[in-house]
């Protein structure tokens, strides 16, 4: 078992390596998360260190921040700057340190962060927020579109697609 972790594991490195991420270790995720899984590593949400794991087993609040920062760096389009030293004595890891840094996540107390406890959901609950209002609103997806046509506008499924294509063709012609 150990083996065959570890081959596991080295075939995970070279596939992120290669930037081939994006269904590593599917095996693990139950066929109700799969489809959600896969949308998160293509649009390179999944971390290494986390995909690297059994996808079945609780998360720790290391690796719930390594998850944080590369949402808030794919919604945001920016990249959060590795400071030279951790505020942490207890993690080295970069992405603590970032996610400290902006504003993501704070410690357990001032010194510590306890990188190996398992996330509460009132952390995760607190972190997500922190990283959905570094988004200012901004709409991401493409069915984000759709939903604010039928809601707001009252457009039909169809109207509400057609709009969807206007704006991502920025075809101001159908928007009027």
């Amino acid at each position: 078992i150990i083996l065959r972790k570890l081959f596991k594991n080295i075939i995970v490195s070279a596939l992120v390596c290669f930037g081939i991420q994006s269904l590593v270790h599917a095996e693990d995720v139950s066929s109700w998360a799969l489809p959600e899984y896969s949308k998160a590593a293509n649009a390179g949400v999944v971390t290494y260190n986390v995909i690297s794991q059994n996808l079945k087993e609780s998360i720790t609040r290391e690796e719930f921040c390594e998850l944080s920062v590369a949402l808030y760096e794919r919604l945001t389009d920016d990249t959060i700057e590795t400071p030279d030293v951790s505020p942490f004595s207890d993690s080295d890891n970069p992405a603590v340190s970032r996610a400290y840094f902006c504003g993501l996540v704070s410690g357990t107390s001032d010194t510590t962060f306890e990188p190996e406890r398992f996330v509460t959901r009132q952390e995760m609950a607190k972190i997500l927020e922190n990283v959905l209002k570094s988004t200012y609103g901004k709409i991401i997806y493409q069915e984000q579109i759709i939903q604010i046509g039928q809601g707001i506008a009252g457009f039909s499924a169809s109207k509400a697609d057609l709009f969807r294509r206007a704006i991502s063709k920025k075809d101001e012609s159908k928007l009027n």
